[in-house]
Order: C-alpha cells, then structure tokens, then sequence
C-alpha cells in the first residue's frame, strides 16, 4: 500500500507513512461519527421524544463549552501528534464510560445525544489540527483533499452500514460498539504517527491564545464573521429540532429509524461532496464568493416559508397528507442544510478567514468555530427550551421564527461580504502606504560581521560587497577580530586601489599583529613615485609651499611621466595613484595602456582609477572586461561608478556582434545599478530580445529597481505579460503530457519550475504596472497550497487589475483544472496536448526563450537512455547546440547508442568529443545532482536551472583537497538529527573551515553527509551572475545567525 501510494502521489517514502496513517485515521474518524450521531439521534428520540430536545441542546452546549475550553487549552499547549493522541484518548474515555453500564440506562441514553455534538466536534477539530500540522509540504492541498474525501467516505459507510446491521437484529444502542471500533483505528494511527515522527523533523505547534472568543466583537470585521457563523449554527439548531420532531411524529409506518436516518445522512454526505467538488468552485467564479455565502440561507427561506405556507393553507395540525407534505419540506430542509453548509458556506468561510493575519486567522476560526459555536447551540436550546413552554406555540411557529431569523442571516451575511471587499481594498491601499523594496544586493552587503561565526564567507560569497561597501567601513574592518577578514580586506584593496595615504598606512602598521598582513601593508606602502618626500619631508613641505603658488610643476609632472614609461611595478603604482587623487584626465591614455597589462593586480589598479576619469568612451573600454575572469568584478564597480555617461557605451557594447549572453547580463545589471530615466528606457528595450537569459535577466533588474511604469511604457511591460501567458500555456499542456507518462520523472519536475518560473515572471511585472506591495501579497497567497489563499489572489487580482489584463491574469492564475484553463485560454493562446514522444522532440527545439536548459537536459536524458523514445537525429543535432553541457551530453548519448555514427562525427572539429571530467554518463549527473540539491532547505529558493548552472561545476567530494585548500566545499548532513548547521547545507572555504571540514570527513566515512567541491572563482562568478543563488547563500546573513547559510 505505501508502494502504491507514493507512486500515485510521488512522495517520498519517509513520507508515506504519514499519509497513510493518516487516511486510514480519517476513515476511522468518520465511521466513529456516522455511527455516534446515528444511534444518539435515533436512541434519543425513542426513548424520549422531540419534546425534551431543547433542553438537551441547552444541556450540550453547556457542556460543550466547557469540553471545548480544556480542548483550546491543551492545544496551545502541547505538539501535534501527542495533542492528537491525547484528543482521542478523550473522546474514547468519555464514550466508553456512557457505555460501561454504570449509570442507568435512561440517563446513558440523554447523555449521549447532549454529548453527541461536542465529541463529535473535539473529534473533528482534532483530528483536522493534526493534519495541518503533520502536512507542512507542497502537496498538503491534494493530500488535504483525499483525506477530506476519506473522512467523508467514513461517514458515508457508517451510515450506510447502520441499517443493515439493524437489519441482521443488531440494537440500536449497540452500533456504539462498532462505533468504537472506528475510533480505535483512528486512536492506533494516531499512536504510530506520535511515535514514528521526530519532533525535530515535525516542530509545528499550535498558535498560542490570542485575544479570546469574545475579543473578535471588538472589531467590527471579526464580530460579523462570528454573527454569521453563530445564526448558521443557530439555525442549524432549529432545523434539527423540527426534523426530530416531524420524525417522530411523521415517518411512515414500517419504516425504522434507524434505517431512515442511515440513508439521509449518507445521502447527504455524498451530495454535499460532490456539491463542494463540482457546484462551489462553478457558482464562485460565475456570480461571486457572496452567492456562495448565502446560497443556504436564501435556499432554505424558500424551503421555510414553503414549509409554512404548506401547513397555513391546509391547516395545522391536518390529515395525513398535510403531515406529509409538511414533513417533506422539513425533511429537504435538514438536507439543504447539512450540505449546504458543507459544500458552501464553510469554503466561502474558509476564504474569508484568509483575509485575517496568519495567526489571527487562525485564532479567530478556534474561536468560531469552537467555542462560540457551542455558546451558539447552548443559547438556541436555552431559547428553544422557553418557546416550548408556551402552551399556544407549535412546530408552525417555530417555523415563523426560524424565517426571522434566515432573514437576519442574510442582512448579516451582506453586510459581512461588504465588509470583506472594503478590507481588501483596504489592505491594498495600506500596503501602498507601507510599501519598502524587497532585499538588493546592496542591502546584502550591510551584514554585521561580528554577528556570523563565518565573516569570511559573508564576504567571499557577495561579490558585490567591496562595491557597496565605503572606502570608510573598510578601514574600520581593518581593526576586525578575525584575521581572515582583514586579509580579504588587504587583498582588496592591493588589487583595486593605487595606494593610501602614508599616515593611514603607518596606523594600521602600529595596529596589525599579524607579520603576513604587515607586509601587505608595506607592500601598499611602496606604491609611490621615485623621489617622493617621506612623511616628515612632505609635512615641511606642505608649510613651506603656504607661501609660494608652485601647483602643477613641470618637474612633477615629468615625474609622473617617467613613472609610466618606467618597468618598475611601484613606481608605476605611485603614477596612478597621484592621477587617482588629482583626477586627471591628461593620463588618461597612459591608464587605459595599462588594462590590458599581463599583471591582473596592475590591471585591476588601472580599471579603478580609469573609473575616477571623466572621459568619453571609456565605457565601452571597460565593457570590454565584463567577460574576463579576473578582472568583472573590478570592471562592473568602475562602469557603475561612471553613472549615465557610460549608458551608451554600454548600450553599444550589448549589442556587439559576438558579444556573450554573460556579458551581455552583466551590462544589464550594470545599467540597472547606475539608474536613472536613459537606463530604464534601455532595459525596456531588452524585453523584446530573444534570449531567455537576458530576457529574466532584464525583467529582475528592473523588479529589484522598484521601477514603476509610466501610462506609456505600461503598454511595452503588457506585452512581455501576454508573452509569458503564452509560453507559461504552452507549459501547462506539456505538463499534461508529461504526467500522462512520467508522472514522477525529472522532467515532470522540471517543467513544474518552468511553470513557476513563469509565474514568477508575469508577477514581476505586474508590479511595474500596479502596487508592488499589493503583487507580492497576491504572489505570496498563490504560493500557498490552501485552495483559500489562492481564491484570496484571485480575488485581489480582480480588483488590483484593470482590462485587458484582468480576465487573462485571473483565468491563468485561476485555481481549476489545468485542462479547463488550458480551454479558458484556447481562443487567444491556442496550444496542443502532444503525446510524449512528440513532446520531447518540441522540448528540444523549442525557441531558447521559451524554456531553460535543465528541462531539455531531461527530454534528451529520457531519448538517449528509452528505446521507445529514442530519436538518433534529434540527438545528432543536439551536439551542435550552444550550450556546452548540452553538447556534450548528446554526444555521450550518440556514443553509447551509436557507436560507430559517434566515431564519424566526433571527426568534426565543432564537435564535443566526449572527454567529460570525473563522470561517465554526464546527463544522469546533471539529473541526479540538481534534483538532489533541490531538496536541501538551502536551495529552498532556488531554480532548477540555476541548480543546473551550479552542477555544471560541481565534482563529488571524496576527502582530498587542493594543497591550498581554497576551494568551496557544498555539504548537507543526511542523518536524522542535529548537525547544524550541516542539516541544512552549507557552503565554506576549506582553508578557513578546518573544524567544519573535519565533520564532514566524519559524516561522509559512515555515508551520513553529501558534500561536493567547486573551484572558488568559478564559485563566485556563478554568484555574480545567478542572483537567487546569490540571496540563497548570502540572504540569511543580514540576520542575526550564527550561520551564513
């Protein structure tokens, strides 16, 4: 069974048990209640009639008061699994001792309906906590569903039963004991989940008490959803109590109870079911969420007033045929009730609720739904209680007060949907008065180094932190207590700056302690020109020059010539030092000789002081070194240090022929950093370019440039939407095909984050149209499995987003069947549904703006390895394509299949010849490894293709290190357990992590710990490159952790 299960649901298998457990505590759950609310109605009415049903709701709701608050109690109190066991252990004491016979029967028999409804709800209320606590992963909203549907399944099968065990001679008071059978299977689940799962790998614990029940009256928003709860429940109430009394002096004869209320019940059950599947989601989006809100009560005023009419126009109390029309009525009545409730008013609920806080909301639906919900049937029992004392007042006019009170309901219900609609506007317009950019990458670079046990990596992994960091806080690290930190510091500062000020340099001499670092210092203090006064001479010198105009000497700058034409290293230092501090552009070709000088400290230097030049055409010069690997950092600092006046250069220098897509994103990040009206419309442009990469590339610069759209320049961010739609429905069909037969492959995963990636895209820029506060707080519920959040986002789109956009955006975000989407958007994006086959050849050559590496990685994986797919064409053609790790993929694919073809073409010379380091079958690699690090929480953020990137220079670590040790060495721990911050994944430098590479020595001896290694530059230029890699190892360090990552 968990085999089956976990290929059907593709979970992993630690996780199967859970889900298991989980479904057969459902079925146990809901046998357990069909059953106890069955045989207390029934065994109720028997001995009692309808006459004391009042008192005994009042009696009920007493004590369910009273249940619900030591319930909340123990909730807030205890973790999920063992809160769950200790519910049921409850709920199993209080039914057993009803049933051990040591009370009089007569009174076993009141007591169990009076502790019908607050047993069955402590038991609903625990079991669904449980399921929300253990499901924490991005299946919990199709999990969620087939354990409702299990639960419901329960009930219906309880019902159901009932009348034939009756039928074989069974009492009604003895279908309690199956009864308990159901719950005992739900109690031994509940143990083996309390006992399998660690409380490390489950932390999730209820909320803690908020404000209380009868705080939510305070606001007028929170008291309208508890009215509206507490007269549904009400009537609920009402509606029970005259269709226990219609019942009791109505049903046919012949016709036992039991076997009436069996089937009803379950009847009732399957439709409310198959209402809330298929009816819900069809009246929502056809007439809104405040049709579906007060469908039951406008349908059951009809079925009311029906019912009243009936009675008046014929007479109360009249012949059998009356009875029996009035009976029906009230019989449709219940039904209407029940599953209405069920398949209407508590998903609009659910909806509404998500409008609350997080831990608001959730505190507002304990209140509702637990206590005020009892104080709702003790105070209809109370009221109930006194109207039947009346000695004038029947059935019929109870009837006439449930209609007064339907028609507060619904006054109620509108008033609340209005109050929902004014909040949502409301929280848009106040999340333009809070709006705040999310985390730059210049907010990156304002980390507390004193905060993190790894201040070397905070400053290694964020290549753009000496960018954005001041020549100040620079110096003032110096003095930091980690020697690695002032090393980097040094090192810095020797590859990017000409020189400092002699009197600095003397300071940090006095201060340093380490003789390494002393002599980078007097290596900085070298750089100066021949015959430069010292310290003391330069301050005789200062006064003596007071009295005399001597600036610009001929002599000096003859001095500055000669340093230049001189081969000695210092002294051409000390010459772009003094052109650093006087800014002259007179030197400016003496400089510009010196970038491509085959030192890359002495070329490093001369790029950052041509960036102090102003000069035209200097930017396209430095342009030119955003693909050198040494020297892009350095070169990207000096064009963002220019500002505008390098912007057509830059420009220029994009559109280059044979300009690389790396430099090319670079330019673009360039242009985004230095800002400005010329740079926005220049990134605008880029949205019509026909790579993806620059493409994402683009769209990120200017989201995290908080760009705001004018009315013009909305009309060009329109149309790269209406691209993504097209693509992201394209997406949508392959993943049809895709789950049709290989449901659980890496290509379904892969083509799952291309959707994502798509989404996240067309949110992006929704944001330079609209709100950017109020995009994230719709992209923030569509993320959110729970079917509420997501029809929240729809709602927000609906009123954030004006036409044309609004019905497209709403369709395609929508949260229905992607078959039924996919029809929705047939007229303006028309798509096929390929077979797979198919498929993977369109995969293959589909437009490079269409879909990212990874995923035809995959299509061409399943093609080389499945003879029924197998396509040597289509793989022959894929070792010409530009990208190197696909090349080379096919070409191994060609080899292993065809040996002979790959020996006659491998004679190309623009053919991969298979020489793959380290691994034999390159795309299984890819695979394996990205989908590996995708599970780590590290990546949690990450995209497939960017894990891609990353693998592509990833080796397995296998305990050796370079004799310097400068490598970056990625590792996850894979036992259970504590092993932080390993747990998580890491990344570290190998040299300044002696005791963390230790460990995973350790851990990887006994196969607890996967780790691997990357050359460090190619490490950093991978960061500089790929920003949600660079947020995932550096995001986390402006926190106050112990650990970077």
């Amino acid at each position: 069974m968990h085999a089956v299960i976990g290929r059907f649901f593709r979970t992993q298998k630690s996780e199967r048990h859970i889900l298991v457990a989980l479904l057969l505590q459902s079925a146990g759950c809901g046998f357990f209640i069909a059953l106890f609310d069955l045989s207390a109605n029934v065994i109720f009415l028997e001995r009692f009639g309808a006459g004391r049903v009042p008192l005994a709701f009042m009696i009920s709701g007493g004590a369910g008061i009273v249940l619900i608050a030591i319930f909340n109690f123990l909730r807030t109190r205890m973790g999920v699994s063992a809160f769950g066991m200790l519910n049921l252990i409850l709920v199993m004491f209080l039914t057993g001792v009803m049933l051990t016979g040591i009370f009089q029967r007569e009174k076993v028999e009141f007591a169990l309906f009076v502790m019908m409804g607050p047993l069955i709800l402590m038991t609903l209320l625990g079991f669904w906590s449980t399921v929300r606590g253990l499901l924490q992963g991005g299946n919990r909203k199709q999990f969620s569903g087939l354990i409702e549907a299990t639960l419901t399944g329960g009930m219906v099968l309880g019902f159901y039963a009932a009348p034939f065990m009756a039928a074989e001679g069974m009492h009604t008071f003895d279908l309690l004991y199956p009864a308990m059978g159901g719950l005992l299977l739900a109690a031994v689940m509940q143990l083996l989940l309390w006992l399998k799962n660690d409380q490390k790998r489950y932390p999730f614990r209820f909320s803690g008490p908020g404000t209380g029940a009868f705080g939510l009256f305070s606001h007028r928003y929170t008291g309208l959803m508890a009215a509206f709860m507490i007269m549904g429940a009400g009537v609920s109430v009402i509606l029970h109590y005259s269709f226990l009394w219609a019942s009791g002096s109505s049903i046919p004869e012949g016709l036992s109870l039991v076997t009436f209320f069996g089937f009803l019940f379950g009847s009732m059950m399957i439709l409310a079911w198959i209402m809330k599947r298929h009816l819900f989601g069809w009246v929502k989006k056809k007439f809104g969420l405040m049709a579906t809100l007060l469908t039951a009560p406008f349908v059951l005023i009809i079925l009311t007033a029906a019912s009243a009419v009936t009675a008046q126009n014929y007479g109360y109390p009249g012949g059998a045929t009356t009875i029996s029309y009035f009976f029906l009525m009230i019989i449709l009545s219940r039904l209407m009730d029940r599953t209405l409730k069920d398949s209407m008013e508590d998903p609009s609920m659910k909806i509404i609720y998500q409008t609350l806080d997080r831990r608001e909301r959730v505190l507002a639906q304990r209140g509702i739904e637990g206590i005020l919900h009892e104080i709702a049937v003790f105070a209809t029992g109370f009221f109930l209680a006194a109207v039947v004392l009346i000695s004038f007042v029947g059935i019929i006019h109870v009837t006439y007060l449930l209609l007064v009170i339907l028609f507060a309901w619904i006054l109620t219900g509108i008033a609340l949907y209005r109050n929902y609609r004014r909040l949502l506007k409301g929280s848009l317009e106040s999340d333009r008065l809070r709006e705040t950019s999310e985390r730059s990458v210049m907010e990156l670079a304002k980390a507390d180094l004193e905060q993190t046990s790894f201040p070397v990596e905070m400053i290694v992994f964020n290549p753009y932190f000496f960018h954005y960091t001041s020549r100040e806080n620079l110096l003032f690290l110096l003095e930091h207590s980690h020697a690695g930190v002032r090393e980097l510091i040094w090192t810095h500062l020797l590859k990017s700056s000409p020189g400092l000020p002699d009197l600095t340099l003397s300071q940090m001499l006095l201060r340093e302690q380490d003789p390494a670092l002393k002599e980078r210092i007097r290596q900085l203090g070298k750089r100066r020109l021949r015959g430069k006064l010292g310290l003391q001479e330069a301050f005789i010198k200062e006064r003596l020059d007071r009295f005399y105009d001597d600036s610009g000497r001929p002599e000096e700058k003859l001095m500055v010539d000669d340093a230049f034409r001189s081969n000695e290293k210092n002294e051409v230092f000390g010459a772009l030092y003094h052109v650093a501090q006087e800014r002259d552009p007179e030197y400016l070709p003496q400089v510009v000789s010196l970038l491509r000088s085959h030192d890359l400290n002495l070329s490093s230097v001369a790029i950052s002081t041509a960036a102090l030049l102003e000069s035209d055409g200097i930017g396209e010069i430095l342009a030119g070194f955003l693909g050198h690997p040494g020297l892009y950092v350095t070169a990207w600092s000096a064009l963002v240090s220019q500002g505008e006046r390098v912007l057509d250069d830059l420009e220029a220098s994009f559109h280059k022929p044979g300009a690389e897509v790396a430099c090319q994103k670079r330019i673009i990040s360039c242009m985004a950093a230095i800002g400005g009206a010329r740079s926005v419309q220049l990134l605008l442009g880029k949205l019509d370019y026909h790579h993806r990469e620059i493409f994402h590339a683009t769209v990120r610069s200017l989201y995290e440039s908080s760009f705001q759209a004018t009315e013009i320049q909305s009309a060009t961010i329109q149309n790269a939407i209406l691209r993504l739609v097209r693509t992201g429905t394209w997406n949508l069909a392959a993943r049809i095909s895709i789950g049709l037969s290989e449901p659980e492959g890496a290509i379904a995963r892969a083509m799952d984050d291309e959707i994502r990636d798509v989404n996240g895209l067309i949110l992006m820029l929704l944001a330079m149209i609209y709100d950017r506060r109020s995009v994230q707080r719709i992209q923030a519920n569509l993320q959110d499995r729970d079917p509420g959040s997501r029809a929240i986002a729809v709602e927000l789109l609906d009123l954030l987003v004006k036409p044309p956009l609004k019905t497209l955006l709403i369709t395609y975000f929508e949260d229905i069947s992607v078959r039924e989407k996919i029809d929705k958007l047939h007229l303006l994006f028309p798509v096929e549904i390929f077979p797979f086959k198919p498929l993977l050849i369109k995969i293959l050559n589909r437009d490079g703006m269409q879909l990212g590496h990874f995923v035809r990685i995959c299509a061409l994986d399943i093609m080389g390895r499945r003879e029924e797919f197998f396509d040597e064409q289509q793989i022959l053609a894929q070792g010409f394509h530009p990208d190197k790790r696909i090349r080379e993929t096919a070409a191994q694919l060609l080899r292993k299949n065809d040996p002979e073809r790959y020996s006659l073409v491998s004679e190309r010379p623009d053919f991969p010849d298979n020489s793959f380091f380290d691994h034999e079958d390159p795309g299984s690699w890819y695979i394996e490894t990205v989908l590996g690090l995708s599970e780590w929480e590290l990546f949690t953020n990450v995209g497939l293709n960017a894990l891609f990137k990353l693998v592509s220079g990833l080796r397995a670590y296998d305990g050796s290190l370079p004799p310097d040790g400068n490598v970056v060495i990625l590792a996850r721990s894979t036992e259970e357990g504590d092993y932080s911050p390993l747990s998580s994944g890491i990344a570290i430098i190998a040299a300044h992590q002696p005791e963390l590479m230790q460990q995973i020595r350790y851990l990887g001896a006994g196969g607890k710990c996967v780790a691997y290694l990357i050359e460090k530059e190619v490490f950093i230029e991978l960061l500089f490159d790929e920003v949600s890699l660079l947020h995932a190892f550096c995001g986390i360090l402006n926190k106050n952790s112990a650990f970077p990552v």
